[in-house]
């Protein structure tokens, strides 16, 4: 069954049938021409979120969203803890250097800033290694 070929077959019929309805309530018509033609709006409403659904997958991408999301705030923690217990082994006069440092470096990252970009591509890399 080709879904894209009966939603257009879908909404090609009822906008026929909307514009008579348009037409006759436009003439005026009584309650039930009026009644009928907003019915038809609602299924054209009704068809159009179904055909975005199916262009852009819409569903689909919020649920990968919600996960990727899952996943970094769980690497985040994992991260932490990592850096914590290192810091533990640390000799407490290194440890305020480090947070000086991780604190000024962190300060000056910005999300859209070619050096946040520069980092994330020198981070993918390494990893690669």
């Amino acid at each position: 069954m080709d879904v894209q070929k009966k939603l257009l077959e879908m909404e090609k019929l009822i906008s026929s049938r909307m514009e008579f309805y348009y037409n006759a309530v436009a003439a005026g018509g009584n309650i039930k021409h009026d009644r009928v033609f907003l019915e038809y709006l609602n299924m054209m409403r009704s068809i159009m979120q179904d055909w975005k659904k199916y262009i852009e997958g819409f569903a689909d991408k919020k649920i990968e969203h919600n996960l990727n999301v899952n996943i970094v705030n769980d690497q985040i923690k994992i991260m932490k803890e990592v850096v914590i217990d290192v810091l533990r082994d640390m000799d407490p006069a290194l440890i305020l250097i480090f947070m000086e440092r991780l604190n000024y470096r962190m300060s000056g990252l910005k999300h859209d800033s070619p050096e946040y970009n520069q980092y994330l591509i020198e981070v993918s890399d390494a990893e690669e290694i």
